[in-house]
């Protein structure tokens, strides 16, 4: 994986997000980390966290010796885990999911090349998303995962 973008995108991302945390601000007192950390984050009931990624490269142009220029589009998953406590239903806990989607939403529509942070950068966007929602003894619980393409252009 020399030479990927993706760890790069991915931290300029959590960071972006992390700066959009705490007491009136977008993502309120949710807890953003890079990858998963245990359930819950110690007992937040608003968690957002990155996942797997893959992802394709292809040659943009044939060179002799060194290093060839070429694209990747890398996905990522990152998903906004949500609880909520008591006499709540799932729709309580897919609509607080969405919420907070809106706000990654809004940022990367704004910043698709991640404010210029990742060299070679094109564009960070959501493909696809998935909301999973369920009710336990405690309350309820959802999952909003989205798909999210960084598409790179390395030199």
């Amino acid at each position: 994986m020399a030479g990927t973008n993706i760890v790069a995108a991915r931290k300029a991302l959590i960071a972006a997000l992390q700066g959009m945390t705490g007491q009136g601000a977008p993502l309120g007192n949710a807890v953003v980390d890079y990858s998963y950390v245990g359930k819950h984050h110690d007992g937040t009931r608003e968690y957002i966290f990155g996942g797997s990624s893959d992802g394709s490269t292809s040659l943009s142009a044939m060179q002799g010796g060194g290093r060839v220029k070429r694209e990747e589009t890398p996905d990522w998953t990152l998903s906004i885990y949500i609880t909520t406590p008591g006499e709540s239903t799932t729709e309580v806990a897919d609509e607080r999911a969405v919420e907070l989607g809106v706000v990654v939403e809004d940022y990367l529509a704004a910043n698709m090349q991640l404010d210029g942070t990742v060299t070679g950068l094109l564009k960070a966007i959501v493909t696809g998303w998935s909301l999973t929602s369920w009710p336990d003894d405690s309350g309820c619980s959802a999952v909003l995962a989205y798909n999210l393409q960084f598409h790179s252009y390395l030199t």
